[in-house]
């Protein structure tokens, strides 16, 4: 079990935040596929914590 969720750990799940001045903050797991290539028109910082984050 995931303590964070209490959700299997292999479950996906997202925590989105919005913060003053336009800032998003998301918290994500995703046990297996997260999403497809995609863009957007605004800039990412991204941090892995645990596993493995590629870009294709």
């Amino acid at each position: 079990m995931d303590q964070k969720n209490g959700q299997r750990a292999n479950a996906d799940w997202v925590i989105r935040s919005v913060q003053p001045g336009g800032i998003e903050r998301i918290e994500a797991w995703f046990g297996s596929h997260g999403y497809d290539p995609h863009r957007h028109d605004t800039y990412s910082i991204g941090r892995t914590l645990a596993g493995v984050q590629s870009f294709h």
